[in-house]
């Protein structure tokens, strides 16, 4: 049982992550990753330090351990921002919520190894159904690019989050963005210096870009303090069952969002993740 409805931190964040997806994919492209993850970082960085200052106070900043540990699960988790857009520009927006359900096989190994959660023989059946879908994907030569960036962004994020949740246990959840995006943004420079940037100039031309990047900067501060509260208070194990019983919502969504036309392979890897969180929804509750 999940008390005070905290799934709801996880389900708000969920929402206001997605409007920021959608947006970063509507202004990132296939080259130049790490340079509009700068340009990007450059709004969300600032506004997400001037929100925490307005709504908390300096004195609850984490001291010199605390922020260590906080920048180096961020810098984990722009490696998962990283192949995310990367994933993004190289396959259907659809297709990477449903692969992204991978994920969540990496975050019960994860809490099963270093947080001392407990996984059933029984899961087993639904992990490998899980992992399949992303696999299949793997081995079709258009798709296997965009399924290996879901495959490495899923770690890495998983990876990252999962290590953010030891350092927010004793960390002000408000302070833990602006060091997120402060990593990100300083990783993200040093890293654009080994990038070309004809499509960036051409990018930053658009109209509305910049008002899209601070909308952008606006739901990462909302759905990361969600977020991060999700995590500091819900359980890895239920993190994961929460963000399942949003994967088929978000796939159908996007469908129609963005007119996509799955191939048959992309529609196989979708049902076997939702068959494999079925059974896995039923074998839960049989246990119960």
């Amino acid at each position: 049982m999940i008390e005070n409805n905290n799934f709801l931190f996880l389900y708000g964040s969920a929402g206001m992550f997605y409007v920021a997806d959608v947006l970063q994919k509507k202004t990132s492209f296939k080259k130049n990753t790490w340079g509009y993850l700068k340009i990007r970082s450059s709004f969300s960085f600032p506004i997400a330090f001037l929100i925490s200052a307005l709504i908390t106070d300096f004195s609850d900043t984490p001291n010199f351990w605390e922020m260590s540990q906080l920048m180096g699960a961020s810098a984990v988790c722009s490696l998962g921002l990283y192949f995310y857009i990367k994933a993004v520009n190289h396959t259907h927006f659809s297709n990477v919520g449903s692969l992204s359900i991978v994920g969540n096989v990496f975050q019960w190994m994860i809490g099963w190894l270093f947080f001392s959660e407990s996984i059933s023989w029984m899961d087993l059946p639904a992990m490998l159904l899980m992992f399949s879908g992303c696999m299949i994907q793997m081995f079709n030569s258009k798709l296997s690019k965009g399924a290996f960036y879901v495959l490495a962004c899923s770690f890495f994020w998983v990876l990252g989050f999962s290590l953010l949740s030891v350092g927010l246990k004793k960390s002000n959840v408000y302070w833990s963005i602006p060091i997120m995006e402060g990593s990100i943004w300083v990783l993200s420079i040093l890293a654009s210096r080994f990038e070309r940037s004809d499509t960036l100039t051409q990018k930053k031309s658009k109209p509305y870009f910049f008002l899209w990047l601070s909308m952008i900067a606006v739901f990462i501060y909302g759905g990361s303090v969600l977020n991060h509260l999700a995590y500091k208070l819900i359980p890895l194990s239920t993190i994961s069952m929460l963000q399942l019983s949003l994967i088929p919502i978000g796939f159908i969504f996007s469908l129609k969002l963005f007119n996509e036309k799955p191939s048959k392979t992309e529609w196989i890897s979708f049902f076997l993740g939702l068959f494999g969180f079925a059974y896995l929804h039923f074998i839960r509750h049989q246990l119960i």
